[in-house]
């Protein structure tokens, strides 16, 4: 328990650290800035993972039988996906936005967390543990395809209006930045793919019980449906950038109705903490 205390006090000061550097990388294109994100990312990363392996051993249940637990993996989620992008990629200049949302939901999620082992006993079911798990990564992977369709649009106007500030020297191209909103889409697209089976398997199970036209379920499946939209018109038809951008930014707008409005005014049995 000791650890696990430990790491969910130190992860913030990470990712904190972290976040400085690359803004430093991004307003300043330091050499030695540019040396040192890619072994505090792996560093940062790989801590989380521990604390979150640690946490779901200790407590017998994947994290996210809190809101402030959920935090956490988000966190880790968007950090994972972002570090694949960046791999895959190699541009570090986006990493300063994505890192600070990193940085306020550890932070979060630090600040608040408990540690009581009691939960509901529904999030002990392993086809709700992959249902959620997977809509975690999932919706992470949309926020930051959400993210980069914001900075192709912002690049794609300062051009227009031959703008060139910061932005136009220090974001990648509008291909790369098209290139990187896909991946992150096309990600989100398979992890939520099968969140939704998962999910519906679970709901074959106590039917009785729920509504397939569950709120948050069709919420889901419109962000599916929106994306998935957006991964064939760029895969199949060679097209994106604005339209891809404006369909990733849609798609996170419906993520924050499921998150916010659905959770507040509407009735779902998806609430279980």
């Amino acid at each position: 328990m000791f650890i696990i205390k430990l790491l969910n006090t130190l992860l913030p000061v990470f990712y904190i650290v972290l976040t400085i550097n690359y803004g430093l990388y991004f307003f300043k294109e330091d050499p030695f800035f540019e040396k040192t994100l890619k072994p505090l990312l792996c560093i940062s990363v790989s801590f989380h993972i521990i604390y979150t392996v640690l946490r779901s051993i200790a407590f017998k249940h994947f994290p996210i039988a809190s809101v402030f637990e959920l935090l956490s993996v988000l966190a880790l989620a968007i950090a994972l996906i972002y570090f694949y992008i960046e791999y895959k990629i190699g541009v570090k200049s986006t990493g300063f936005v994505v890192l600070f949302i990193v940085f306020l939901f550890q932070t979060l999620s630090s600040a608040n967390i408990n540690y009581s082992s009691e939960i509901n006993p529904i999030l002990r079911s392993s086809y709700v543990m992959i249902h959620s798990g997977f809509a975690a990564f999932g919706y992470s992977a949309f926020s930051i395809a959400a993210l980069y369709g914001i900075m192709y649009l912002m690049l794609f106007y300062d051009i227009k209006s031959k703008h060139f500030g910061i932005i136009y020297k220090r974001l990648p191209s509008l291909e790369i930045l098209e290139e990187m909103n896909y991946k992150a889409s096309y990600i989100g697209f398979i992890f939520l793919t099968i969140s939704l089976i998962a999910g519906a398997i679970w709901l074959s199970k106590v039917i009785h019980q729920k509504s397939i036209l569950d709120p948050k379920i069709i919420v889901a499946l419109f962000t599916w449906i929106i994306f998935g939209i957006s991964c064939v018109i760029k895969k199949y038809f060679g097209r994106g950038g604005i339209i891809t951008s404006y369909l990733s930014f849609f798609g996170f707008m419906a993520i924050i109705f499921s998150m916010a409005i659905v959770n507040i005014f509407l009735p779902t049995f998806h609430i279980f903490y």
